[in-house]
């Protein structure tokens, strides 16, 4: 939860600063996004075909996976969606209000508030 969370917050940083609308309109770079969380996602499954079908955790004297790990493969996952973007992109410019200035901010509000609601559904 945390690693994915981690990188939405990434993402959110990004599309208040405008990367996240470059990389959305760059097909080159939006491609590589793409491509690359396939790719991971492939690798993925691999190591579980190749692996143990029974979780770590229920094997008798089995050490337990390091939470970096975790957060890591969290990290990895969500940096690679170009789905969280290009959402991102449509929900939060319709409310902003460019009238009243700082759009950098009100963005980053936005997308902070969306990140904090994505944490209390992950919780529940």
């Amino acid at each position: 939860m945390f690693g994915v969370d981690t990188e939405t917050l990434v993402h959110v940083l990004l599309i208040a600063l405008g990367l996240g609308a470059v990389i959305a309109s760059s097909p080159v770079a939006f491609d590589f996004v793409r491509f690359a969380g396939a790719g991971y996602l492939i690798v993925l499954g691999f190591k579980k075909l190749g692996g143990r079908n029974v979780p770590p955790c229920m094997i008798p004297g089995a050490q337990p996976t390091p939470l970096q790990t975790i957060w890591g493969r969290g990290l990895a996952i969500q940096l690679f969606n170009p789905g969280i973007i290009l959402f991102l992109l449509a929900l939060m410019p319709q409310f902003v209000d460019p009238e009243i200035g700082g759009t950098a901010i009100q963005l980053l509000v936005l997308g902070l508030l969306f990140l904090v609601v994505e944490m209390l559904a992950e919780v529940t």
